[in-house]
Order: C-alpha cells, then structure tokens, then sequence
C-alpha cells in the first residue's frame, strides 16, 4: 500500500499538486512509520514547497527512522543536512551528538559535546 502511495504522490509532484502529493506521503508513512523512502520524500517536499518547520520535522524523523534500523552514516548525513539549514538546531545537534557515541567516535562526541 505504501508504494503504490508514494507512487501517486511522486506523480502529484510531477504535476504541481503538492497538497494531493503532502496527503499521499502522510497516509503512506501513517500505514508504515518506518518507510524511510517515503519520509525522505515527505521532508524533501515540504522544503520544496517553503515549509521549513515541517520539513525538518520530517527529517528529524528520518533520522529516528535509519538510526531505529542501523544506517548510522545516512542518519549523520541527515543531521548534518538540518545543521547546514540551521546550524543552532538543538535536537540535530543531539542527534549528531548520540550517533558519533554510537560509532564509538569519542573525540567527534567530544567537540558536539562542546557546541551544546
């Protein structure tokens, strides 16, 4: 059900509905809240469409979503991705902060510790 959601709302982008296409994606991560595919497309295009505050929402669970399921460097990359957006983003930054402990990066920790 998820992909043929994901489907129809990469079809409504390409045709300019972005509200149909904003429903599809949330209806596709209500029936699977780990589908990270179509998390990625939720927070991409809420940013397209000037939504900021939601589409970091969408990225900050994106990040829960592969850290849940062990892709540490995607779920670093997204963080860094919100930082580059707002770089005093609390949340991203403890984000950062638990990834590079779950890597065992203890000196990365250490300086993310810091910038807190």
């Amino acid at each position: 059900m998820t992909h043929s959601l994901l489907e129809q709302a990469q079809q409504a982008r390409q045709q300019g509905a972005w509200d149909l296409a904003l429903q599809r994606l949330e209806q596709a991560l209500q029936s699977d809240p780990q589908d990270w595919p179509v998390c990625r497309e939720l927070a991409s295009t809420y940013a397209i469409r000037g939504r900021l505050n939601d589409s970091l929402r969408a990225y900050l669970r994106l990040i829960d979503i592969l850290r849940s399921a062990g892709d540490l460097d995607a779920a670093l990359h997204i963080a860094e991705l919100i930082l580059q957006l707002r770089p005093d983003h609390l949340e991203a930054r403890q984000h950062r902060l638990a990834i590079y402990e779950q890597r065992g990066q203890v000196q990365e920790a250490s300086k993310t510790y810091r910038e807190l």
